[in-house]
């Protein structure tokens, strides 16, 4: 028998103790590894429901000197997400959802009800606004899609005719 830390201990006890330990042990080790396949396993249930762009729409848009452009961003699966454009010359934020964050009136998004597409408007294109522009959905990560807009040629309206040079 043994005396310490105001406890008495038999060899005995000790090998009582010892095999209730390692079970306490194996018991939180096979838990452990259950919580994390179930975990995995879920993730990659939840992959097949995260939101993903349907990639069909050209990356690269061309649109003439004071006509409209369009950029056109499709989402699948968006469920509860936020879709937002953004240039990416000055990171500007120019709409989430349906709402512009943009003082330029020229800038909006076209969002049918019921439909995928959240496509960037821009009314009376004008060469500033050639660059890049992004379609971003607010997962975890954040998923982004690039698109190039480049505005072309030049307007000069003369009596009342409209005359466009490239």
């Amino acid at each position: 028998m043994t005396r310490g830390n105001n406890a008495t201990y038999s060899d005995n006890s000790l090998v009582k103790i010892k095999p209730f330990i390692i079970l306490i042990l194996n018991f939180n080790i096979c838990f452990h590894h259950i919580s994390a396949s179930s975990f995995l396993n879920l993730n990659d249930l939840s992959n097949a429901d995260r939101p993903f762009f349907d990639d069909v729409s050209p990356r690269n848009v061309s649109a003439v000197v004071d006509e409209m452009a369009i950029l056109r961003c499709r989402v699948k699966n968006k469920g509860n997400r936020t879709v937002s454009w953004m240039r990416k010359r000055d990171l500007h934020i120019l709409t989430t959802n349906i709402y512009t964050y943009t003082g330029d009136q020229r800038f909006s998004v076209i969002h049918p009800p019921s439909s995928e597409d959240w496509d960037l408007k821009i009314d009376y294109a004008q060469p500033r606004d050639s660059g890049v522009y992004e379609c971003q959905v607010n997962t975890e990560p954040k998923i982004n899609l690039a698109i190039v807009l480049e505005i072309t040629g030049t307007y000069l309206n003369v009596h009342k005719y409209n005359f466009y040079f490239t």
